[in-house]
């Protein structure tokens, strides 16, 4: 796979990402409320059919619109609403990119869309809700 540019680091692989394989996150200061993300799609991404499994659509979309809540506030949350529509395939090789940017925010949760894109063309769209943990912000 192709490198990542040099103002791109990994989002965390820990747990269940870890499984997912590397997002990497372009570099944004605290209180950005949008985020801009890269992941290579690799054979065992895959679905039966041959194209990017939509379970994995919508774990990349759901990290990366969560990566961009904890960039905004500076603080950890966690998933409370997630929708999702699949608009088209990619196959295996792709570079994709998902843009998220945080809608609303109130003192206990953001409202989050994202888009999954390769080449400028969306291939699926996310909205949802997330609760803001104040409490484990970064100091």
């Amino acid at each position: 796979m192709r490198e990542m540019p040099p103002d791109y680091a990994p989002v965390a692989n820990e747990g269940y990402n870890a499984y997912l394989g590397s997002i990497y996150k372009k570099d944004a200061p605290v209180g950005t409320p949008t985020g801009h993300f890269l992941f290579d799609l690799k054979p065992h991404h895959l679905n039966g059919g041959g194209t990017a499994h939509g379970g994995l659509i919508m774990s990349l979309l759901d990290t990366s619109c969560g990566a961009t809540v904890a960039q905004l506030v500076g603080a950890s949350g966690s998933t409370v609403s997630f929708n999702c529509d699949f608009l088209d395939g990619v196959q295996v090789g792709a570079r994709l990119e998902i843009a998220a940017r945080v809608t609303q925010k109130t003192k206990t949760v953001a409202f989050v869309e994202g888009q999954l894109m390769k080449d400028g063309n969306v291939l699926a769209t996310a909205r949802g809700i997330w609760r803001i943990f104040p409490e484990r912000a970064s100091a």
